[in-house]
């Protein structure tokens, strides 16, 4: 949605961050259970650590599922476009979680407070860290500080009392 709202004629880069939005947890479902970004970026030791577990868990896994990876990177390569595919399904994945928080919210879920307030905190982190990033596809930029932000002003003007 994010990338055919900027350049929905670049059917390449469509691919590539469909195959990537779906695959890029495959190993956290299989060898690991989702590890959380503030945990898994704590420090850079641990981040290492993770990359090198998922390293080999994809070394011990099926044919298939190393194939999959080979198209996955093969059309991350052909666009060119790591970065932005990147960054597309990372906006996508706090876009989802957004969505689900407000939904949840709205529907008078109190017991998310602690998770809402995360979520708020680590928007506004991903705004910070990301100063400066701007793509430019089909003539449209995507300013990832300014989509950060957005997200975070919403829920804050939604937040639990």
């Amino acid at each position: 949605m994010i990338h055919t709202a900027l350049d929905p004629n670049d059917t390449d880069t469509l691919a590539a961050c469909l195959t990537h939005a779906i695959t890029h947890d495959i190993l956290e479902g299989i060898g690991s259970g989702d590890i959380v970004r503030t945990f898994k970026y704590r420090t850079k030791a641990l981040k290492e650590a993770i990359d090198e577990a998922e390293n080999q868990i994809m070394e011990e896994s099926p044919l298939s599922l190393k194939r999959l990876f080979s198209i996955v990177n093969s059309l991350r390569e052909k666009t060119k476009k790591s970065d932005y595919i990147n960054s597309v399904v990372k906006a996508a994945d706090f876009m989802s979680l957004h969505n689900f928080m407000i939904r949840e919210v709205e529907r008078g879920n109190r017991e998310i407070k602690p998770y809402y307030e995360r979520m708020i905190k680590d928007l506004r982190s991903m705004e910070e860290n990301n100063r400066g990033v701007i793509f430019v596809t089909g003539g449209k930029e995507f300013i990832l500080s300014n989509f950060y932000m957005e997200l975070a002003r919403n829920a804050e003007g939604k937040a639990l009392k």
